[in-house]
């Protein structure tokens, strides 16, 4: 049995095709069997499952193509292309450097996928272009969001200055209206 093999995180990966994501079809380019290999759309790489991802070198797990083989990390080069990053593009049982079973993807950022974790669960040698790659849920952390009147910042939550009144829920006028100082007070 081999341990998980921890890799840089992703910002953000995929829900669905790409094809769905940037609203255009997609081409695979293998490049020297894997290295430089990339994936090119007719549309645009702007959002993968709401999280922004048009900064080049921005890593991207892409896990739900249609062809398993077009799967894998990889780094946003521009509008159009994305390209398989440097340490995902050659196979390798037990390098940091290449992609194999049991390589761990910590997802930062997203919608649905912020805050989850992949693990590739390809068995044996790949072969980039012909090789199915997947990848599996492999755990889930909570992840917070602040509401009306509370402010997040990294992991402490503040309540914020502001006033609450009935239409700020859509209640009823014989709401009161209670505002909240800087201190937290309510006055």
């Amino acid at each position: 049995a081999q341990g998980l093999k921890v890799k840089d995180p992703v910002y953000a990966a995929t829900t669905g095709t790409l094809a769905v994501a940037t609203g255009g079809t997609i081409t695979y380019n293998n490049g020297s069997s894997g290295v430089g290999a990339n994936l090119v759309t007719t549309g645009s790489f702007n959002l993968i499952d709401t999280a922004n991802v048009q900064t080049v070198g921005t890593r991207i797990l892409v896990k739900n193509e249609g062809n398993a083989a077009w799967n894998g990390v990889y780094t946003y080069t521009n509008a159009t292309t994305i390209t398989r990053s440097a340490d995902t593009d050659t196979y390798g049982p037990t390098s940091t450097t290449d992609l194999s079973l049991n390589d761990y993807f910590f997802v930062q950022n997203g919608n649905v996928n912020k805050g989850t974790a992949y693990v590739c669960t390809t068995a044996g040698t790949i072969t980039f272009g012909t090789t199915a790659i997947t990848f599996a849920l492999f755990s889930t952390s909570q992840v917070y969001s602040a509401g009306t009147g509370l402010t997040l910042t990294n992991t402490t939550f503040s309540i914020t200055n502001t006033g609450v009144s009935a239409t700020t829920y859509g209640g009823a006028a014989t709401i009161p209206v209670i505002t909240v100082n800087a201190q937290g007070q309510i006055t």
